[in-house]
C-alpha cells in the first residue's frame, strides 16, 4: 500500500499527544477505512511508526535505543526487545448496530507492552520539559 495520486481516496486525522526527543505519541482517527491506512499516512508525512517492517525501518525497538550509553548488558545476556509489533492500539471503536441503529463505543486502555515504551521513553527519552499538547 501507498499513497499514489491514482490511489483510493483515504483520510486521516492526527494529534501530537506527547513529545519525546525521539519519538512521538500520537492519536489517529481514520476517516476511511483502508488498509494498513494509519501506517501508509504516517510513514507517507516521514513519520513511520516506531516498529513496522513493513512501512519503516525497524523490525524491534530496545531499551538500548532509548537509553543509548546509559544501558549496560552483560557479556553473557542477550538484549530483549522491549517491542516487537507494531505499536498501534485501538483506544476506542465507536460502531452503529446494523438493525437497531445504535451506536455503541468499545474502549479499551493502552496495553501493558505499550504503556511499558511510554515510560522508558518518558524515563530516558524525554527533552527538557515534557511538552504534552492540550
Amino acid at each position: 500500500m501507498r499513497v499514489q495520486a491514482k490511489g483510493k481516496p483515504a483520510q486521516t486525522e492526527y494529534k501530537a499527544i506527547e513529545y519525546f526527543r525521539h519519538f512521538t505519541t500520537v492519536e489517529f482517527v481514520p476517516r476511511t477505512g483502508r488498509t494498513h491506512q494509519i501506517r501508509v499516512h504516517s510513514a507517507h508525512i516521514g513519520f513511520p511508526p516506531a516498529v513496522d517492517p513493513l512501512y519503516g525501518s525497524r523490525e524491534m525497538l530496545q531499551l538500548s535505543e532509548i537509553k543509548q550509553r546509559r544501558f549496560n548488558l552483560k557479556k553473557w545476556e542477550n538484549e530483549q526487545p522491549l517491542l516487537s509489533r507494531v505499536p498501534l492500539h485501538a483506544l476506542s471503536l465507536t460502531v452503529v448496530h446494523p438493525t437497531t441503529n445504535e451506536t455503541t463505543t468499545f474502549s479499551a486502555p493502552l496495553p501493558k507492552d505499550l504503556r511499558a515504551v511510554v515510560q522508558q521513553l518518558a524515563k530516558w527519552d524525554s527533552t527538557q520539559q515534557r511538552i504534552v499538547p492540550t
